[in-house]
């Protein structure tokens, strides 16, 4: 590609009666160009089959014959079509396949729901991996942190929400964490209720270790500097009934070890 562009650009300066012709058929080259290297993303119909079965294959292993069955075209037929375009994402292909394995089982099939294809093409990867950790713990704590006016009560938000989230290894983009909280939300997978918080005597533990975390030590001193103080809001986010039923058809749930809050 690097050695076909400078032709392009050549031919558009050179002089000539078709100039406006040429610069039509130069667009039209970049154009192509630069669309090319999507094909290698995009995969076509045997790879997608390739994938597939190799994937039920080992998803399917432990299931009786008697008890595999015909999956849904509503849920099959979005699952084909996703996978055309999760070929660099490993995250996304697995739910994809898991869905599809899991709609043939007949003692699972009754908690998928023809959304979840379409609910995996609207997902990050990095979403797919929360949406790991919360099937394997389906509240996190978290805590709002406000950069409050000492004379009056008006504040400004600094933090939305500070969680285990943020130090979780295989979680790509850290700055992107509440926008993929908002999408989760609009995706009615997770909910983050205002003015409720988790009160048992391991949550109050947990809310501390986050409230003297280095992340939030750090904010407070910032804000202090700007003559301002630090206000903590202790809150949760939690699975819904629908996110925990597209947890359990779409991702094989993985063994979190306890996670250490104590080293935040």
């Amino acid at each position: 590609m690097k050695k076909v562009l400078p032709e392009i650009y050549r031919d558009a300066v050179q002089p000539g009666a078709k100039q406006v012709w040429k610069v039509g058929e130069t667009l039209g080259r970049a154009i192509n160009c630069a669309l090319l290297p999507l094909n290698k993303y995009i995969w076509k119909r045997e790879e997608i089959e390739r994938e597939i079965r190799e994937s039920l294959e080992k998803k399917l292993k432990d299931t009786p014959i008697q008890n595999i069955q015909t999956p849904e075209i509503r849920v099959a037929g979005p699952t084909f079509d996703g996978l055309r375009y999760t070929a660099q994402e490993e995250e996304l292909r697995e739910m994809y396949t898991s869905l599809l394995a899991n709609s043939m089982k007949r003692d699972c099939s009754k908690d998928i729901h023809p959304a979840f294809p379409e609910m995996i093409k609207q997902l990050e990867p990095d979403e797919a991996r929360i949406l790991e950790y919360l099937s394997y713990y389906p509240r996190l704590l978290k805590i709002e942190i406000r950069a409050t006016e000492k004379e009056n009560s008006v504040y400004s938000i600094v933090v939305k929400n500070h969680s285990q989230l943020s130090y979780l290894k295989n979680i790509e983009n850290k700055g992107k964490i509440n926008n993929y909280l908002d999408n989760l939300v609009r995706l009615s997978v997770i909910e983050i209720p205002y003015g409720i918080k988790a009160s048992s005597a391991s949550s109050e533990k947990g809310y501390n270790i986050l409230k003297k975390s280095q992340v939030v030590e750090e904010l407070k001193q910032e804000i202090e500097k700007n003559s301002k103080k630090m206000t903590i809001v202790e809150g949760i986010i939690d699975l819904t009934d629908l996110g925990k039923s597209f947890c359990k058809s779409c991702i094989i749930k993985k063994k979190y070890k306890t996670f250490e809050m104590n080293k935040l």
